[in-house]
């Protein structure tokens, strides 16, 4: 397939070396992409080969990425786009937005993680995305600045689609994390959501609490480093007793300390849904960690160091 690619493709020399592909998805990932080869590449991202296009941390200019956008409108076959770490801007994200309203568009994979993304850019973007039903299944939005979670909100509320979401490192605090929980509460669609690096207070883990006990479609929930100390954990016990859909929890970094991982192990023993839960560095004694647990949960237990 590939060596088909590098006898007939129009890519320079030097950016064809530097390509890969793995199942129909074209690499460039760390690489460097000049204004004069960007043309050649939005062509060949027309072939039906291509079904996938990263580009994470690329070098490559504002005016090259909007013209490798510019060619998503007049291609079918492109699935999954990775444009993460490349700390691009507000024309960036209005190239993408104005490329989602062609019919051609027909992405259903995005990460725009590392791109220090603020809620107004990604609320525009998503706004036009739900109006003309341009609806993703896997959306990695971590290590923007999500505060106020709207546009978070509107992906949960608006797209029927979404199973895998990333909301980690995305500086959401109390507040933000109490109304995406209450998302949740009527979402029916994400599976798995990755929540890692924010700031969870006891109030929005009781918020996140009262969504699982309506949410069912949830199976894999990360938690990590999200601050939470031993009061939090007796909330995270609670979420484990009642929930019968989540099957991976990853809840390391935390402050538990020993009470907080003696009540998440004791409602372990009730609960039948979950089957991993990683509990490394969180402030307890290993002894703690391991005694008394369900014999049928894989724990990861590893001591900070």
């Amino acid at each position: 397939l590939w060596g088909g690619m590098s006898r007939r493709s129009k890519l320079p020399p030097d950016v064809r070396q530097r390509a890969t592909a793995c199942a129909g998805v074209l690499s460039l990932s760390g690489t460097r992409i000049s204004d004069s080869s960007v043309g050649d590449l939005a062509a060949e991202l027309a072939r039906p080969v291509i079904t996938g296009v990263d580009l994470s941390k690329t070098d490559v200019t504002v005016t090259g990425v909007i013209t490798l956008l510019n060619a998503l409108k007049s291609t079918h076959n492109i699935k999954s786009l990775n444009l993460s770490g490349m700390k691009f801007g507000t024309e960036v994200v209005t190239a993408l937005t104005t490329a989602m309203v062609k019919e051609n568009f027909h992405l259903s994979s995005l990460n725009l993680s590392g791109n220090a993304l603020d809620d107004d850019m990604l609320m525009k973007l998503f706004e036009t995305a739900c109006s003309y039903k341009r609806f993703f299944c896997g959306l990695d939005l971590s290590g923007n600045q999500l505060e106020s979670a709207a546009g978070v909100c509107l992906v949960l509320n608006s797209m029927p689609t979404l199973t895998a979401l990333d909301i980690s490192y995305a500086n959401l605090e109390d507040e933000a994390m109490i109304s995406i929980a209450q998302a949740l509460t009527n979402n029916h669609s994400v599976k798995i959501l990755h929540i890692a690096g924010n700031c969870f207070a006891r109030n929005s883990l009781l918020s996140m609490a009262t969504a699982l006990l309506q949410n069912t479609t949830l199976t894999a929930l990360n938690f990590a480093n999200n601050k939470i100390d031993s009061s939090g954990a007796a909330v995270i016990a609670s979420i484990i007793l009642q929930t019968t859909t989540v099957q991976i929890m990853d809840l390391s970094r935390n402050h538990f300390g020993d009470s907080g991982i003696k009540n998440i192990a004791e409602a372990l023993k009730i609960n039948t849904s979950v089957k991993t839960l990683d509990i490394s560095c969180t402030f307890a004694r290993t002894n703690v960690r391991t005694r008394g647990h369900a014999t049928h949960v894989q724990i990861t237990a590893r001591r900070a160091r």
